[in-house]
Parts: C-alpha cells; sequence; structure tokens
C-alpha cells in the first residue's frame, strides 16, 4: 500500500519533471527561430557571393531593374553635384560678405579723412604753403542802382 504522504524524494522529482517540461517547450521553440536566422543569414550570404561574383548580372530579374538602379545612381549624382554647388556657393557667399566688411570700412575711412580735408583749417594751411593767404577784408556788398544811372545815348 502506498502512503498516504508523499515523500520529499516526490516532490523534487515532480518539480524536476515541470521544469523539465517547460524547458523542453522553449527549445521547441527556439529551433524555429534558428533556422529562420540561419535561412536569413544564408539568403544574404548567396546573394552577396551572387554579387560579388558577378553572377547576378546574368540574372533576369537584374536586367528588370535596370532602370531603377539606373534611376537611383542618376539621383545619387545630382545629389552630390548639388552639395558641391551649394559648398561652393556658400564659400562665395563667405568671401562676398568678407570683401563688403572690407569695402564698408574703406568707405567710413575714407570718408572721415574727406571731411578732416574739407575743414577750413586744413584748406588754408594747404593754400598757405603755397602762398595764398585769407582775406583779412570783409567782404564788399555791391548793390545796383537803376535809377541813379543817367540814360547815355551814344
Amino acid at each position: 500500500m502506498k502512503n498516504k504522504y508523499r515523500s520529499t524524494e516526490d516532490v523534487f522529482n515532480d518539480a524536476s519533471e515541470e521544469q523539465s517540461k517547460k524547458t523542453s517547450q522553449r527549445e521547441k521553440k527556439r529551433p524555429q527561430m534558428t533556422t529562420h536566422s540561419e535561412n536569413v543569414f544564408k539568403r544574404i550570404g548567396r546573394g552577396l557571393g551572387n554579387v560579388l561574383g558577378g553572377s547576378i548580372l546574368s540574372k533576369r530579374e537584374f536586367l528588370l531593374w535596370m532602370p531603377f538602379i539606373f534611376l537611383l545612381f542618376s539621383f545619387a549624382i545630382i545629389y552630390i553635384f548639388n552639395n558641391y554647388y551649394a559648398e561652393k556657393n556658400m564659400i562665395k557667399l563667405e568671401r562676398t560678405k568678407r570683401e563688403l566688411t572690407e569695402f564698408r570700412h574703406e568707405y567710413i575711412s575714407t570718408k572721415s579723412d574727406m571731411m578732416d580735408s574739407l575743414r577750413e583749417s586744413t584748406i588754408s594751411s594747404r593754400l598757405s604753403s603755397i602762398g595764398i593767404l585769407d582775406n583779412n577784408k570783409p567782404p564788399i556788398k555791391l548793390v545796383y542802382q537803376p535809377d541813379s544811372v543817367k540814360n547815355v545815348r551814344r
């Protein structure tokens, strides 16, 4: 007759059986994932081998994709050209900004020199070196009176 109480060995055996069932279920799921990933790696390896080996060029599918590949290639060329063109324009723009600031500084310095040279004291000092002196007499006002002039006949 069986003992109505379970022994500790039976409890451990039952627990290990349950755990082995869980691990076996996990192991059943893993091979499906590994086989799928292995298939993916095999397909990538085969595709890479075809590309590097050159056999892809002779396949019909590649010939059907040629117009699309040329379109992508032309877009890449246009993209590269556009980047170089934009960089060249940015360099020109920076050079033009630098020249503009230089010209502005030159304009300001020339204008200040011109304003300085147009002062009366500067002009009189230059004229005195030539021999022309300032007039110390005030200007005379000439008044024309038409009534005072007699009619003179000739």
